[in-house]
């Protein structure tokens, strides 16, 4: 819960600092357990309300913040697509044109 809520905080602080003018999108990834959630679930509901918040108070200062509510699913998804471009690097850094570290992630 405290990685998810700091690290939002801290892009937040960061692109208010650093790209104030730049930035065109910031994006949050939350779930729908933010509203209603699970059975011991509490902590990571609690977490995904504040990401809400702070792109509810981004949007209020004039600036990119939007949460997108996916399904449980939908993580699976995304964590399939990562490990998929992670056993192709080779491909995908010859797409990017550019050299990702993803085996910081």
């Amino acid at each position: 819960m405290v990685d998810k809520i700091e690290g939002t905080k801290n892009l937040d602080a960061a692109t208010r600092e650093l790209c104030r003018d730049s930035l065109e999108w910031f994006v949050v990834f939350s779930s729908i357990v933010s509203g209603r959630g699970n059975v011991g679930q509490a902590n990571y509901g609690y977490a995904n309300s504040v990401m809400e918040r702070i792109c509810e108070i981004r949007h209020n200062d004039g600036l990119p913040g939007r949460l997108l509510l996916l399904p449980t699913y939908c993580f699976y998804f995304i964590r399939y697509l990562w490990v998929y471009m992670y056993s192709r690097r080779d491909v995908v850094l010859q797409i990017v044109g550019r050299t990702l570290d993803m085996t910081r992630v």
